[in-house]
């Protein structure tokens, strides 16, 4: 059977490209791996199930100690029983960039059953798109000894989700080293002691004098030389030299931002290096998990009793409990070590020539080491630099203690080998938040450093993550950053009976490498061959000592994100035939500009950007990229539907019009003032934004073009705009073209702040670009540059010799200048439209085509220079990914033709639900997985909690799907993260229409009888909410019987905003009277409904957009009919707290209670997340009141019925791609399961109509990735 390096059900795996190995063979007796993906495929972690990592970036081991199997690659087997020393770290960074707290964890399982004492909770990220530099990096990091493995017991890293799982986070490298700790060696492992359960480990100490709490241990090995007793803290110690690691996982029971301190002590006093401070506990959006750790050298003089603490300071975080979380443990690892191999030092300052005490500087900076306490000849260091003489493997540790006055800094700390980052190498958990007492944080890292050579310098580095601002030493402890390195036994692998096989391998842009470790039998280098992507290819093939290095270079700049499969054999010196089959994702972002695009006829003298500014100062377009482009378009209109005229146009225009203005540079700010990178005081002088104030004197709502034609050389360009607010920068074949390429683009709204992105230019020339800008409210700036060697240099500053030269004319070609349709509308046609530039073209030549079929039947309607070309399918597109492609040939000397391209989703639903537009559809289809797919766009995707029950019986006979029974026994939901289209505007303008619709049947209902002591409430179920105890809906069952078992409840429909100008709606709790909104009445309805009857429900919340107008209503529909309405409705603001289904997500507003789990005074303190018991199906989201006309519409379409088609595994499930080839020029797929399709490689991924195995298709895009479920 062929083996393969990774399972290729997910082809869209990124790998990151490090050092080649060189002769070093690895840890006597121990495995050190590194990878990217997780158990099946992917990169990314979106699922609140714990996933296994899968180690596909390295593999180094001891085979007479493990066997990691390339086809099991998340699986680390141990094959000589004993015991084990653990060391994780995980760094991940968050991809999507929604106002969220995407955090995570780790945990070791063995056998499949977590170790205990090995979860490391520190991963927070604090996702602020308001925020300049927003927090989007973290780190996991665990370190424990696990004792008495047996030979054939499986250890495996897994990823865990500690709060809004959906919120896609990325893996950088995550490292596993495991080392057998065999009874040669001295050392002391330990579990906290039962007596810790339930005890609050955040004593108040300097607020209220509380005593810290000491961690008593029950040890699971204690071998001579250390003395203690089970139950009690102490552990002796006799003089020498240790390596310490303790691991604390906490979670909070009271009160927010907690960060308890972990002390190490010996006889009472902290070890110098020893406070960590990791584990702040936001107790917001589900984190209510964190973990503080420990890692270093201990230097122990005479015998001395070790202890750890836990301890809250005045600057360490909030007042508040926090516990170790149910069934968990802490841990801790003690080794005498001795001095031998040994590097102890501590810092406190950096070479930050600025500031060297601070901490958070833009550039990478080295910690600059102290003298060391610790140190023989197998090391030397001067300053920053830790030089090793000796080639070999070295453990590090690393912990350090930061403070900071500044609002979410986190500093990031990285390793680097004579400059070069060691990948994995980095803990990224010093964010501060600078509220409730929380100013300090800390860093704990420890990491192999594999295959050293002699003179390697090793330097830790710091640099800015998130927010600017001091952050330097904690000032209050003595405290310094430490450092150790301990070099560790290196394997011989001649002394080994094994087969070569592959250690590592990693690809990018530039081409890729293999590492294969030799040991008694060898690699014969000219037996090697190397297939890429099923064609031969000339790799390089070299030996250093005992490994054999093979690489490749590409021959030409592979596209962004491409996938590639390596297929590799070689026979080795024992006549063996080995193979394996690798792949790697090219990482790197970039554009590339295709020479299609070039203008040959730009006229050279004519320097600059044509600008086209347009104004609209009520800001309609809410710094959005299409809204944008729709106001520069003149497509907006009035309440009273009278199209607006441009503000920044002819002061006497009757319609929609520019006053085009010429400039030399792209440096503007709305008032001449200094901003950005370019301005007085940099000696670049900010320009007006021309036309700006309008005719209405206003310097809000702008949106504006500057076209021009980019001078670019063939290569990498690194291009910024420094924008107050969005941006989105084109490259086409004419500016104009609504299909050009964007190569770089900010979508919403912030401060003065960069934006870098990278474009591939293949051939040299002149290109069209179009920079888009816009501008909401506020401050209002831009700049366009280029980065050159780590300068930004404005595009066109002809005083500067390695500007891009910019130019206003040239000839014009044919460009986009409509299409369709668009993602995310029922459509059943594809429409492009052309216009002629000055270059026109060949009618004769066009040709569409449509899901990769030429198609043989359009119209093309030509109208003086504009030619429209139509094709009727005849019904509305199928559900899932389609590829329209229009082809066509310019007059021109030469011909040129292009191929463009328009990538569109077609939604999946009702037919008549889906035509009105809702945001986001939930068929609740989904045959299995965790991830609750919206049929609309990819935005807006939900989690589900705790496995429901999926492929229930449909309750919709109009809809072709299953539906989902959520069990409240078994606490089932769904939790959507917070999003623009739902409940997080830019900008907040509020929303004054919504529509939340779906199909329900209740199974056990809730009674009347009271669930809350002391207060007249009767039991609940949330089916849908949003928001919490200020703003938000919520929709839910209220028991109306008192009952075990009632057959009818109440259904509520409850809108609410308790702030802003006009607050309506909201109640407070039973006879409470403090608080906010004490006189005002719920805006809820109700109606009755009964166990075992299937429900159309819909709310309609349609609002007022004046203040103090309270005329909005809120309607709910059952079955297609009205049953109820209630005035007293205004507008909705933003209402960050959650949204779910099937449950509550933080607060939740009833009509007659709130209710949160967090203690303000305003609501009612309760766990209860209010479970639904029963089936949902196909339920749909809408930013627009719908009628009652087509709520009757939508009821009636569902009682008509359609043939049932299930889903096969919409969230995941059992499949493969087999094998991917060329052959007779197409690519051919052998796959198990459904074979699902993407453009891009986070998806999304949607089934191939008719496919079955073995596939083939056209090499005919720049890039399409490819699923099997």
């Amino acid at each position: 059977m062929k083996k393969h390096l990774f399972l290729r059900t997910l082809v869209a795996v990124a790998l990151t490209l490090f050092a080649t190995v060189d002769s070093q063979a690895g840890v006597s007796k121990a495995a050190f791996l590194q990878g990217s993906q997780v158990e099946g495929g992917g990169e990314f972690l979106s699922s609140s199930a714990p996933i296994s990592i899968a180690f596909n970036e390295r593999s180094s081991i001891d085979p007479s100690a493990f066997d990691h199997d390339i086809n099991n690659l998340h699986q680390l087997k141990v094959t000589e029983a004993g015991d084990y020393l653990i060391v994780a770290t995980m760094p991940v960074i968050a991809v999507d960039t929604p106002d969220n707290r995407p955090c995570a964890g780790l945990e070791v399982y063995v056998n499949g059953a977590p170790a205990a004492g090995s979860l490391g909770q520190s991963g927070y990220i604090r996702n602020q798109p308001r925020n300049t530099n927003m927090q989007s990096e973290t780190s996991c990091h665990t370190h424990l000894l696990i004792p008495g493995l047996n030979a054939g017991d499986i250890i495996e890293m897994k990823a865990i989700r500690t709060a809004q799982p959906t919120t896609r986070l990325q893996i950088q490298t995550a490292s596993l080293y495991v080392e057998q700790i065999d009874g040669s060696r001295s050392a002391f492992s330990g579990l906290s002691d039962d007596a810790l359960v339930g005890v609050n480990l955040n004593p108040d100490f300097e607020g209220a004098g509380e005593d810290p709490v000491e961690l008593v241990w029950a040890s699971n090995r204690k071998d001579s030389g250390f003395s203690h007793s089970n139950g009690n803290s102490e552990v002796q110690l006799s003089a020498g030299t240790y390596l310490v690691y303790v691991n604390v996982p906490l979670q909070r029971t009271s009160s927010s931002r907690l960060s308890p301190s972990l002390e190490i002590l010996l006889d009472g006093q902290i070890v110098p290096g020893g406070q960590s401070r990791q584990g702040y506990n936001r107790n917001a959006s589900g984190h209510i998990e964190s973990s503080v750790h420990f890692a270093g050298v201990v230097e122990v003089s005479g015998n001395q009793t070790l202890t750890t603490q836990l301890v809250r300071y005045l600057n360490s975080g909030n007042t508040g409990n926090a516990v170790l979380p149910d069934g968990k443990q802490a841990s801790i690892f003690v080794e005498k070590i001795g001095d031998s191999g040994v590097f102890l030092s501590s810092g406190s300052e950096t070479t930050n020539d600025g500031d060297p005490t601070d901490w958070n500087a833009a550039s990478k900076e080295q910690i600059v080491w102290g003298s060391a306490s610790l140190s023989d000849g197998t090391y030397s260091q001067s300053g920053e630099a830790i030089t090793v003489k000796q080639a070999g493997d070295y453990l590090l540790v690393y912990n350090d203690l930061l403070q900071s006055s500044a609002t979410r800094p986190n500093p990031r700390i990285t390793v680097e080998v004579n400059g070069e980052a060691v990948p994995g190498a980095e803990t990224k958990t010093h964010y501060i938040r600078n509220s409730n007492g929380h100013n300090s944080a800390s860093g704990t890292l420890s990491i192999l450093l594999e295959g050293l050579s002699a003179n390697d310098v090793v330097t830790v580095s710091t640099q800015r993550e998130g927010q600017t601002g001091y952050v330097g030493i904690e000032e209050f402890s003595n405290e310094a950053a430490i450092v150790g390195l301990i070099k560790k036994n290196s394997l011989d692998p001649a002394t080994l009976t094994s087969a070569p096989r592959v250690i590592s391998f990693g690809g990018d842009r530039e081409g890729f490498y293999i590492s294969i470790q030799q040991y008694s039998s060898s690699v014969v280098a000219d037996s090697v061959s190397v297939l890429l992507n099923g064609g031969a290819v000339e790799a390089s093939v070299s030996t250093s000592g005992s490994v054999t290095s093979i690489t490749y270079s590409f021959p030409s700049i592979p596209d962004s994100l491409s996938s590639h499969v390596i297929d590799l054999s070689y026979t080795d010196s024992a006549g063996a035939s080995q193979s394996a089959s690798l792949g790697f994702t090219v990482a790197d972002i970039y554009a590339k500009v295709s020479p299609s695009s070039a203008n040959a006829s730009v006229d050279t003298s004519s320097s600059g950007f044509v600008a086209n500014v347009s104004q609209i100062s009520s800001n309609v377009h809410g710094n959005n990229i299409d809204n944008a482009n729709r106001q520069l378009a003149g497509g907006y209109s009035d309440a009273d539907g009278v199209p607006y005229l441009n503000e920044a146009g002819p002061i006497n225009a009757t319609s929609w019009e520019f006053s085009p203005v010429d400039i030399a540079v792209v440096n503007l700010e709305q008032d001449g003032a200094a901003a950005g990178n370019f301005n007085e005081n940099t000696g670049f002088a900010d320009d007006f934004i021309p036309n700006i104030p309008g005719i209405n004197e206003s310097t809000d709502g702008i949106a504006a073009e500057f076209l021009t034609y980019l001078e670019l050389s063939k290569g990498f360009h690194t291009l910024g705009v420094n924008s107050d607010d969005g941006f989105d920068v084109t490259i086409g074949p004419d500016s104009r073209d609504l299909l050009a390429s964007s190569v770089g683009s900010f979508n919403g709204g912030r401060g003065s702040s960069d934006s870098l992105f990278e474009v591939y230019v293949e051939e040299g020339g002149y290109y069209p670009t179009r920079l888009l800008w816009f501008e909401g409210t506020g401050g209002a700036n831009v700049e366009f540059f280029s980065v050159v060697d780590g300068q930004k240099i404005l595009i066109n500053d002809r005083d500067n010799p390695n500007a891009i030269k910019a130019y206003k004319s040239a000839k014009t070609r044919p460009y986009i200048s409509d299409f369709g349709p668009i993602s995310g509308i029922m459509a059943d046609q594809i429409r492009f439209q052309l216009s002629n530039g000055d270059i026109k073209v060949d009618q004769n030549s066009i040709s569409l085509s449509l899901d990769g079929e030429l198609l043989t039947s359009f119209d093309v309607d030509v109208k003086g220079d504009v030619i429209d070309i139509t094709y009727n399918h005849g019904k509305y597109f199928e559900g899932g990914e389609h590829l329209a492609v229009l082809s066509y040939t310019e007059v021109s000397d030469p011909l040129v033709s292009r191929n463009v391209e328009n990538v569109f989703i077609s939604p999946t639903g009702m037919p008549s639900v889906l035509l009105d537009g809702p945001f986001a559809y939930y068929g609740l289809s989904e045959a299995d997985g965790n991830i609750l797919i919206n049929g609309v766009s990819e935005a807006n995707y939900g989690t589900y909690q705790n496995n429901p029950f999926f492929g229930e019986e449909r309750l919709v006979v109009g809809a072709a799907s299953s539906s989902v029974l959520f069990d409240s026994s078994k606490q089932h939901g769904v939790i959507i993260p917070n999003h623009s289209n739902i409940n997080s505007l830019t900008g907040n303008p509020s929303w004054t229409e919504k529509t939340i619709e779906f199909w329900f049947k209740p199974r056990n209902l809730p009674s009347s009888q009271n669930d809350f002591p002391g207060y007249d409430i009767t039991q609940r179920q949330v089916i849908y909410e949003q928001g919490g105890a200020t703003r938000g809906i919520n929709v839910y069952l209220a028991g109306s019987q008192n009952s075990d078992t009632p057959n009818e409840a109440e259904l509520w429909f409850n809108v609410l905003n308790r702030a802003e100008a006009t607050p309506w709606g909201g109640v407070l709790p039973y006879n409470e009277t403090v608080g906010v909104g004490t006189d005002r009445e719920s805006i809820a309805i109700s109606t009755t409904v009964e166990a075992g009857n299937i429900y159309h429900v819909a709310l309609v919340y349609q609002g007022s957009s004046e203040d103090g107008d309270l005329s909005g209503a809120i309607t709910g529909y059952i079955n297609g009919s009205k049953f109820g309405t209630i005035e007293g409705a205004n507008k909705l603001f933003n209402h960050t707290d959650g949204i779910a289904i099937g449950r509550r997500n933080n607060e939740v507003s009833f009509h007659d209670l709130i209710v949160n789990s967090g203690g303000a005074p305003e609501v009612f303190d309760s766990s209860d997340q209010f479970y639904y018991d029963g089936w949902l199906d196909e339920f749909a989201l809408y930013n627009v009141a719908l009628s009652q006309g087509q709520v009757k519409a939508h009821y009636d379409a569902g009682m008509t019925e359609v043939p049932f088609t299930p889903d096969t595994g919409g969230g995941g499930g059992d499949g493969q791609i087999n094998s991917i080839a060329l052959s007779d020029g197409a690519v051919v797929i052998e796959f198990e399961g459904v074979l699902k399709s993407a453009s891009g490689v986070t998806g999304p991924y949607a089934p191939i109509v008719g496919a079955t195995s073995p596939y083939s298709v056209a090499p005919d895009q720049s890039a399409q990735f490819y699923i099997a479920e």
